[in-house]
């Protein structure tokens, strides 16, 4: 049976302030860590020394834990932005699942104005100019785009469409490899989904939506309990390792985080923003503030989404967990964790 710890908060607390340079020189008070209101929720930067650089609720949400050259965060006016250390907007960041664009093969997508490019993960800097009217991650050296899709909506989620889809290389010269059949993508609310097909949602008289929602909500509260036993025993666990072990743990967390929101088709940092918010509220208060909507996936894979509900205008889903069916029909929680858990372990 599936361990459910409550490995995110103690996590994401450990690593926030560690210095990862990506292959260049930082000094070590060359950064700024990302500092939040636990009551609130709000969140500001403060240097190393422990002062406020960048107060909390200037930004209405920050998404980069470590800031050092550049760090994307919300503006209620203009939605996901990068912003530099002198807090010089660089351009928005393109939305995916209702937060901003996750790095593929080292770029994330941007925007400006109505036209899509393509942004350097490490520096910031615009790698491709904003030109497409749709366009997809990189994936194998190439990324799917397009200067002339339509766009249409279906209630809540839009679609595009386009006969002349083609590819291109990361110097955004167009590839050999060109679509000459019509392509639908499916994009929630302002943004983009790595599925090309519709969503598939369970009835809430189905069995299975009943059996997951009847524990999904006492699964994510008990994993963010700070206290709980088996939580501070991973502490004492980590801190036990050597350096170079923490190291590998970490990178280890880091992987086994980013390949599950990708699977659950969920952005990364909107994950780490709501999970510790969720685990706070009471059962009665997630009832009455969210909608649980469970989507199949593939291989018998099933996605607990809470969404917001219709008072919110834009309805976005906050949080996405994963479940297996087994060949008895029984319910498994799919652990994010459990690759971090199993290192700790042996």
């Amino acid at each position: 049976m599936t361990r459910f710890l409550s490995l995110f908060s103690f996590i994401v607390l450990l690593l926030v302030g560690r210095p990862v340079s990506f292959g260049q020189t930082i000094h070590d008070d060359d950064y700024l860590v990302r500092i939040c209101d636990t009551a609130t929720g709000d969140c500001g930067y403060a240097n190393l020394k422990g002062d406020t650089i960048i107060p909390l609720r200037k930004y209405s949400m920050c998404f980069t834990d470590t800031f050092r050259i550049y760090a994307i965060v919300s503006m209620l006016e203009k939605g996901f932005v990068a912003i530099n250390r002198q807090e010089k907007i660089l351009y928005e960041v393109f939305p995916f699942d209702n937060g901003p664009d996750y790095p593929k093969e080292g770029l994330f997508r941007i925007r400006i104005g109505n036209k899509i490019g393509y942004a350097d993960e490490i520096t910031a800097k615009v790698v491709i100019d904003p030109q497409f009217d749709c366009a997809w991650p990189f994936e194998n050296g190439t990324a799917k785009v397009i200067t002339n899709c339509r766009i249409q909506s279906y209630g809540e989620h839009i679609t595009w469409h386009s006969d002349t889809w083609f590819y291109i290389d990361r110097d955004g010269k167009k590839a050999e490899r060109i679509f000459t059949e019509i392509i639908v993508a499916w994009i929630e609310p302002e943004d983009t989904h790595s599925s090309d097909v519709l969503p598939v949602y369970l009835d809430e008289n189905d069995p299975l939506y009943l059996q997951i929602k009847d524990r999904v909500v006492a699964d994510v509260r008990q994993r963010a309990d700070t206290g709980s036993a088996d939580n501070k025993s991973i502490a004492r666990q980590f801190h036990a390792l050597s350096k170079e072990k923490q190291d590998e743990f970490e990178t280890l967390f880091a992987k086994s985080i980013t390949d599950y929101t990708s699977k659950a088709h969920f952005n990364i940092g909107t994950y780490m923003l709501f999970f510790n918010e969720l685990g706070r509220m009471d059962p009665v208060e997630i009832e009455n503030e969210l909608d649980i909507r469970v989507q199949s996936l593939n291989n018998d894979t099933y996605a607990a989404e809470f969404w917001q509900k219709e008072r919110y205008k834009r309805s976005p889903k906050v949080m996405v967990v994963l479940y297996k069916r087994e060949p008895d029909g029984s319910i498994t929680f799919q652990d994010p964790f459990q690759a971090a858990i199993d290192f700790l372990s042996k």
